[in-house]
């Protein structure tokens, strides 16, 4: 008998708070961006570690993949390549034959589908990336790795039945989640996926991305250590012609970037004109890697250690120069094949190289500009100029080298680089993902999209005869402003938190009102078949910030939030 009362008021005073603090859906979203943070960061190291699994059973060694590949013999650099892209290339050609129609690709699930990513697909797209990586293919571990953590968030969403428009929302917290475990870089990945996959830095789509992408970090940092993932010396200030200088190698990095799109879509075309399957198509640009790492197996992998040696200033002119034309050759070879893996870490080495090597021509015209400098910033120019996302690329940079001293020459010449390559043309790295692919309901035309597209299935509500302590515990379950109240008859009407507030204060009457005696009858209703358009107009003429929705006997079935509906009108209005 003694605990009843003081349940009931550890419920009025959950009760005041939740109505104090008006805490509702949109702080939840940031609790669920904060799980996909975790979620995908694990999901991420999981991959990273099964992928240093299978490096070790092709070389035996735990080293980086320059150094493992380094360490064995030249018939073995040949051999691996080949044997890792055989694997790839049959089990894409004979895992995906029954799931071609599902979403894929985390940025067809965000930008085309209704952010529901195949899990079947995905898994097996990464278990073949897995064994292209370890093979010693020319590409990054960041696309696997961020799939793999936007499909967790994926089926996150799933279970807890969210509407399209959320869906993809916590696809693009998995992505954003992945990129910056992998870079240890929260805004960077935020960033990313705000400037290139939603297309928007709005706070209501940046504000959850932030959060998932600093848990992300966090999480991977704390158990993987805090260290920066490239180490630079002291930056040196930059004077006007050192800023002049960033300028031109702005303009040069956004011509460069141009072509090195060029190559890579002239790669793929190159080696479809082949007309061999998929698997001979892979293994045949794994032969063409192995020739290559038998002599130069520094192109093995997706270029980091050589970043960092570039950075660190431990190359010569010569020798930089020669790896250019290797990199450049290797990435496309296994990209062009069709390889799973990313460009990001690829194009970031395409990048410092070429700064490299603008840096040392420039001090040839009487230029003092120390050439791992210029490294540094072309690195955040080209990338911008190849991604179309110039913010992503100032703070990505800036993150990887905790130097303040980069930020004004790296404006500079990320914007210019930007510009520049957008002259050009519209076209970026990932240009091909984000228009084609699976559509989904927010591919319709807005008259066509109705309630039953995107209502959430599972309502809560309370019976009418409920009393004040059961109304209270459903406020608490899921912080809302209003609850519905069912009758045995049908739907009756809403309970708005506001409304709870004289009992907070009275007790007394708050141990007899019951859920009939308090519910609005008035509110507006939907129906499954009402349209997008006519539910916005319903919204205009209610304070609510969700509706409920009936079917045609009178029965809930769903409800509606206001937010669900101004996204996905923004998210249409986007893409037509």
């Amino acid at each position: 008998m003694s605990r009843k009362p003081w349940r009931s008021q550890r419920l009025l005073v959950g009760l005041r708070l939740l109505r104090n603090l008006r805490i509702d859906e949109r702080h939840t979203l940031l609790l669920w961006a904060a799980v996909c943070g975790v979620l995908g960061a694990l999901a991420a190291l999981g991959f990273k570690e099964l992928t240093a699994w299978v490096l070790f059973l092709f070389t035996g060694s735990h080293e980086g993949f320059v150094d493992a590949f380094s360490s064995i013999p030249p018939w073995q650099r040949l051999v691996v390549p080949i044997v890792g892209a055989l694997i790839c290339g049959l089990i894409l050609q004979f895992g995906t034959a029954r799931v071609k129609s599902q979403n894929t690709d985390y940025m067809e699930a965000v930008t085309l589908g209704d952010g529901v990513v195949g899990f079947r697909s995905s898994i097996i797209r990464s278990l073949a990336a897995m064994f292209a990586i370890a093979g010693g293919e020319s590409i990054g571990r960041e696309g696997p790795l961020v799939q793999i953590a936007a499909l967790v968030s994926s089926l996150w969403g799933r279970l807890r039945h969210l509407p399209p428009a959320r869906m993809r929302m916590m696809v693009a917290c998995g992505a954003a989640a992945g990129l910056a475990g992998v870079y240890h870089s929260p805004l960077g990945g935020a960033f990313f996926v705000a400037e290139v996959v939603i297309g928007s830095i709005a706070m209501e789509t940046l504000g959850p991305l932030l959060i998932a992408s600093t848990v992300s970090a966090l999480t991977v940092q704390t158990l993987e250590g805090f260290d920066p993932i490239y180490l630079f010396p002291q930056f040196s200030q930059s004077g006007p012609a050192d800023i002049g200088a960033y300028a031109i190698a702005g303009i040069a990095m956004g011509l460069a970037s141009f072509v090195w799109i060029r190559l890579l879509s002239g790669s793929k075309t190159a080696f479809k004109r082949l007309h061999l399957p998929l698997w001979a198509r892979l293994t045949l640009g794994g032969l063409l890697i192995g020739l290559i790492a038998m002599r130069h197996p520094e192109i093995c992998g997706n270029g980091k250690s050589l970043i960092q040696g570039i950075l660190a200033d431990q190359y010569t002119v010569t020798a930089i120069a020669i790896l250019l034309g290797l990199k450049v050759a290797a990435t496309c070879i296994s990209f062009g094949s069709g390889a799973i893996g990313g460009v990001f870490t690829p194009s970031l080495l395409v990048g410092s190289v070429l700064g490299f090597l603008f840096g040392a021509l420039l001090n040839l015209a009487h230029f003092s500009i120390v050439p791992a400098e210029m490294a540094l910033i072309s690195m955040g120019a080209f990338l911008a100029a190849a991604t179309n996302a110039p913010a992503m690329s100032i703070l990505m940079i800036f993150e990887m080298s905790m130097q303040y001293q980069v930020v004004l020459p790296l404006m500079v010449s990320t914007v210019i680089a930007y510009a520049t390559a957008r002259s050009l043309s519209r076209r970026g790295l990932y240009s091909h993902s984000l228009m084609h692919g699976a559509r989904g309901v927010l591919d319709r035309p807005l008259g066509q999209i109705t309630i039953a597209d995107m209502m959430r299935t599972q309502p809560h509500y309370v019976e009418s005869d409920a009393s004040f302590p059961v109304i209270a515990g459903a406020f608490l379950r899921e912080p809302r402003q209003e609850i519905w109240v069912h009758a045995p008859f049908g739907f009756m009407g809403s309970i708005r938190l506001e409304e709870v507030g004289p009992f907070l204060r009275d007790s007394a009457s708050a141990e007899t009102v019951l859920a009939m005696d308090i519910v609005d009858e008035s509110t507006p209703r939907l129906a499954p078949e009402t349209t997008i358009a006519e539910a916005f107009k319903v919204f205009a003429g209610t304070s609510l910030t969700r509706l409920p929705v009936l079917d045609a006997d009178g029965v809930l079935i769903g409800e509606v939030p206001r937010s669900d509906i101004f996204l996905t009108i923004s998210e249409i209005a986007r893409r037509g």
